[in-house]
């Protein structure tokens, strides 16, 4: 425990930063930070974690707020899914942006927002409807893109591995199932595989309370 208060106020220290009414959590030290904006990863946002930190630090419950916030803004293309990366700009004047530095994508890293929305009791139908829309979207396809080109419009034809398949079951229960996607069997996947574990965690914690 004193290991994880350590590292807890580790990130106070180093990680947040205020913006107007939010407290951002920073990527890392440096390299996300200018005087014009801020580049932020969503998927960072653990929500339950930030929900247990908030308990002892009422920091961390600004930063799960914040977070919360960001995802009503941070809606692009077609779906209205947030990119892997975003861009706030300290300009008022200018909206949150995917982050043309990256790769513009809803893909491998904010397919975590969800899954950390819902096993933290955050999923309200506004922040939940975008991935129902997606995933709905490809069913008479029989096949679900990996990741979605936000800027282009465009989507990569290659399926969603067991991971991200298994956080949208998660996310949507039976509405997910009732699309028979092809089963995309690949090669071990440590990243598809952690996902996989993740949702497994989050049932079985649901499942305990």
């Amino acid at each position: 425990e004193q290991a994880s208060l350590q590292v807890r106020q580790s990130i106070v220290n180093k990680m947040l930063y205020s913006y107007r009414d939010l407290t951002l959590l920073l990527p890392g030290e440096k390299g996300f930070l200018t005087e014009e904006s801020v580049a932020l990863n969503l998927s960072y946002w653990v929500y339950p974690a930030l929900n247990h930190f908030a308990q002892s630090n009422a920091q961390f419950g600004e930063v799960r707020d914040s977070g919360l916030a960001l995802l009503k803004q941070a809606k692009f293309g077609r779906w209205q899914l947030p990119a892997d990366w975003i861009l706030v700009s300290f300009d008022p004047e200018k909206s949150i942006q995917p982050w043309q530095q990256s790769s513009q994508r809803y893909g491998y890293d904010a397919v975590r927002i969800p899954l950390y929305l819902k096993w933290a009791g955050h999923a309200s139908s506004e922040l939940v409807a975008p991935y129902a829309k997606f995933v709905h979207s490809f069913c008479a396809f029989e096949l679900l893109p990996d990741w979605v080109d936000l800027t282009a419009e465009t989507v990569h034809m290659n399926s969603a591995d067991a991971g991200m398949r298994a956080i949208y079951h998660y996310l949507l229960g039976d509405s997910a199932r009732d699309c028979e996607f092809n089963q995309y069997v690949s090669e071990p996947n440590y990243y598809s595989d952690v996902l996989a574990l993740l949702v497994q965690a989050a049932e079985q914690i649901a499942m305990a309370r």
